[in-house]
């Protein structure tokens, strides 16, 4: 069985990794959306995806001999999420019953024309028998935000999580020629709407799918074939293809085009399928809230998340239960294990004190942490001024401060060089 993890993180992190997978996954493609480093804090994610990931684009494709390339991205699906994060150990795949068979063929034109995006768009492609959902209004969450700190903060984060080893100015550079390819063809992270994620009952095939204004757009995938090229910096645009009546970019982790203003991101081709709908009911629940997520492995991992408006505030709350020692830790010695927890959680922040960074410290102090019925529990009251103040430090902080939180600054092998400041458009 794959293994997947459905882990955004706690408190402002959980947020800040969504909306870096989301917007990413849309923006960049699959690849950057590996964003977020904090992603991989909590779970090891991406976007990315991420995600971060949580939590984030270039991606590998079936040709230039079979082979994946570029280092900037992988081309793998975003693990998160925008939302949702995973990772999958590989296993037997029993073929879909419909959609998938036959060879694709090549599709030049779009086959509709987008018009302004209607809340729900995005719910009404996913498959209906999901073991895990996960959902983003980016929206109304980020209604006040300046665009352009939005889109500073995602690029900013693509940028720590990928330059390792002195590649920044090399990959900011990559990142502000892929945003340029995406505002040229009419594709604005910014118009980002709703991500909706599912872990599909039948073959555990992750789908996350972005819904975004893409009225300016006259091809979506066109110019998200351009931006990988134009972010990995070499290779060609691989095809667009039809199969089943679904367009999709021809590479190894397929992105696709279900539904007017909706781009999705898929494990492979054989997924397809799962992009006919029907499962926009399985969303009810998770339509109520700013963020969702619930996801239950077995008896002994589960995850729940959900961010709420509260008058002036955001109210995050997130319940997991993680699997192996750290989750019997909750279950025997629930004491022992949250003091542990919170030795991490000031540990971070100390880290981050002083720093560019600092707000999000501050943030992550914040969090209040228990354990009730042996599952740890996290609870954030945060005003929503307070978002925007997040995502202008995370647009503006330093490469070397994000290494800081993760107990990497100035470690063998993590040199990090302040690049120019990214100009995404």
């Amino acid at each position: 069985m794959k293994k997947r993890s459905f882990v955004l993180g706690g408190g402002v992190g959980a947020l800040l990794v969504a909306l870096s997978l989301a917007g990413c996954s849309k923006d960049a493609g699959p690849g950057v959306a590996t964003a977020a480093p904090s992603a991989s804090t909590p779970a090891s994610a991406s976007p990315g995806a991420s995600g971060s990931g949580t939590a984030g684009a270039a991606g590998p494709a079936r040709g230039d001999q079979g082979k994946e390339v570029g280092s900037v991205g992988t081309g793998e699906s975003p693990g998160g999420s925008a939302v949702v994060q995973g990772s999958a150990a590989p296993e037997p795949k029993t073929p879909p019953a419909e959609g998938s068979a036959g060879p694709a063929t090549p599709s030049p034109a779009p086959s509709f024309a987008a018009g302004p995006y209607k809340d729900g768009d995005v719910l009404a492609v996913m498959p209906p028998n999901c073991t895990g959902r996960g959902y983003l209004n980016v929206g109304a969450l980020t209604a006040d935000l300046d665009p352009a700190s939005l889109r500073g903060a995602i690029a900013k984060l693509a940028v720590a999580e990928n330059s390792a080893g002195g590649d920044a100015e090399k990959i900011t550079k990559l990142l502000e020629d892929g945003f340029k390819v995406l505002a040229d063809g009419g594709v604005d992270i910014a118009k980002l709407r709703e991500v909706a994620a599912c872990v599909a009952e039948k073959n555990r095939d992750m789908v996350i799918a972005a819904g975004a204004d893409l009225s300016a757009a006259k091809d979506p995938l066109a110019t998200l074939s351009k931006a990988l090229v134009a972010l990995k910096g070499r290779g060609k645009e691989k095809p667009i293809v039809e199969r089943g009546g679904i367009r999709f970019i021809d590479m190894g982790d397929p992105i696709a085009q279900p539904a007017a203003n909706v781009i999705a991101f898929l494990e492979d081709d054989d997924a397809l399928p799962l992009l006919k709908g029907g499962g926009a009911a399985g969303f009810a629940e998770a339509q109520k809230h700013l963020v969702f997520v619930d996801v239950k492995e077995d008896v002994d991992e589960h995850v729940s998340l959900s961010v709420d408006a509260a008058g002036s505030d955001l109210d995050f709350r997130l319940r997991m239960l993680p699997d192996g020692r750290q989750g019997r830790a909750f279950k025997d010695k629930p004491d022992e294990a949250l003091r542990e927890v919170n030795a991490v959680v000031a540990q971070i922040a100390g880290r981050l004190a002083g720093t560019s960074l600092a707000p999000v410290g501050d943030a992550m102090k914040r969090v209040k942490l228990s354990v009730e019925q042996g599952e740890l529990v996290a609870a954030l009251m945060l005003p929503k001024g307070d978002l925007a103040t997040l995502i202008k430090a995370v647009a503006g902080a330093k490469l070397e401060d994000f290494a800081k939180a993760m107990g990497e600054g100035g470690g063998p092998g993590r040199k990090y060089e302040e690049p120019s400041s990214p100009k995404p458009r």
